[in-house]
């Protein structure tokens, strides 16, 4: 059974309300107001001292001339071998949970983007390649504002089809139902916040932005190392950014797997980018997750040796604003995530499998896993009342499932969600 904290970061990437991405598995994303700060308190993760990071260093720029980048690197930590005993509670059967507050990060600045990824104390990579695996790193913050544009529809379901057949998934095929006990800002949680519970109903009629920060997320990342960014491409169109207020409390829950059967040290690693203060014209941004599950819950099992898809109900639009670097959250044997505004096709956010670092031989088998995804940079306008769908497709029989997934008859561990910037008018 996965820890709770661990299923914070995946409550982020669940919901669109603190709006989060962290992800929980392959490609990860996360942040939730309310709920998940009480459990974060609840459970000591925001509790100690902040951990130092062991380097700091500045690049050039990427996205804006004026800004800065640094590479920040937090460790030591030891991953034990893959055949040593895992105690605590973990997503994966052989991961390594790691939590706690983190320090170094920027403070009165609008954030840009933010990526994660493992490093060994040289600096090089721990990837697949080297027997370690990202499930996810998840950063977030107590006092972050996140809003949340979108609703869901009371009592609607997915609809999924297996080789083009309409058929219907087993009762308890969702994973993440629970979550619905959290509420949502803003809107209602799209992903997981109404998994049954009458807590998250009670957050459908929502519709104005928070007041006030909760807990929201920052950034994060799973293996693919997909940056969270908010800052529009189109300068021109949209200037926006995240704003950290002073003195808040940064706090991380990171899961990593060794496939090795030697432990191996290794750090967390973070490539941020940030605009000091709040300079004049930006808009306040915050990122979102949504799901194909709709209000359903965040993770299926997906038919075995089969290609099917999910299509998510309705979410009603409760806040005028853009969306924009749209990009997909697939685990393994996913295709594609479409994203569909009152039913015209306006993203088709495709995954990319294999590559250096992301093919590796487990078990006799090579095993590529997804490596990145096609963006949809370019932000679209929605306004309240707008009808905003996605349809995940999975392909388990070209791609077949991580080595060690948690298996079902069905399939194993999916998600089919996007994650989005959105910037409020």
């Amino acid at each position: 059974m996965p820890s709770v904290l661990s299923f914070l970061a995946l409550a982020s990437a669940a919901s669109a309300a603190a709006v989060p991405m962290a992800h929980i598995e392959p490609r990860q994303i996360a942040g939730l107001s309310g709920g998940l700060g009480a459990l974060a308190g609840l459970f000591g993760f925001g509790k100690g001292s902040a951990a130092k990071p062991a380097t700091v260093s500045a690049l050039p720029p990427l996205l804006i001339p004026t800004a800065k980048r640094e590479i920040i690197r937090w460790g030591p930590y030891t991953l034990p071998a893959a055949n040593a005993k895992h105690t605590g509670f973990s997503l994966d059967p052989g991961g390594t949970p790691i939590s706690g507050q983190l320090a170094g990060l920027c403070s009165d600045c609008y954030f840009l983007s933010g990526s994660t990824y493992v490093t060994y104390a040289n600096g090089s990579r721990a990837d697949i390649a080297s027997g370690v695996y990202n499930h996810h790193v998840f950063v977030g913050g107590m006092g972050i504002q996140a809003l949340n544009p979108f609703g869901c529809t009371p009592g609607a379901k997915p609809t999924v089809t297996k080789d083009g057949v309409p058929i219907t998934l087993p009762a308890d095929n969702g994973i993440m139902g629970m979550l619905g006990m959290f509420g949502a800002k803003g809107g209602a949680a799209p992903a997981a916040m109404a998994g049954g519970h009458s807590h998250g109903a009670r957050s459908v009629e929502q519709a104005k932005p928070p007041k006030s920060g909760g807990f929201g997320q920052i950034f994060g990342s799973g293996d693919d190392g997909v940056a969270m960014t908010y800052a529009s491409r189109d300068q021109s169109l949209l200037k926006a950014g995240l704003y950290i207020p002073p003195n808040v409390t940064v706090m991380h829950t990171t899961e990593l797997v060794n496939y090795k059967n030697e432990s191996q040290v290794v750090y967390i690693t973070a490539d941020v980018e940030y605009v000091p203060g709040k300079p004049e014209g930006y808009k306040d941004a915050s990122s979102g997750a949504m799901s194909a599950t709709g209000c359903a819950g965040v993770g299926y099992m997906p038919p075995a040796n089969a290609k099917s898809t999910m299509t998510s109900p309705p979410y009603i639009v409760k806040m005028d604003g853009w969306i924009y670097n749209i990009h997909a959250h697939l685990h393994d044997g996913g295709i594609n995530v479409r994203v569909l505004k009152n039913g015209q096709e306006v993203c088709d956010s495709k995954a990319v499998y294999g590559g250096k670092g992301s093919t590796t031989v487990v078990g006799g088998k090579e095993w590529a896993t997804i490596q990145d995804y096609e963006f949809c940079y370019k932000p679209i306008e929605i306004k309240v009342g707008d009808k905003v769908q996605l349809e995940s497709n999975y392909d388990l029989v070209a791609h077949p499932l991580r080595p060690g997934a948690q298996d079902h008859s069905m399939g194993a561990e999916a998600m089919g969600m996007v994650g989005y910037a959105f910037a409020a008018k």
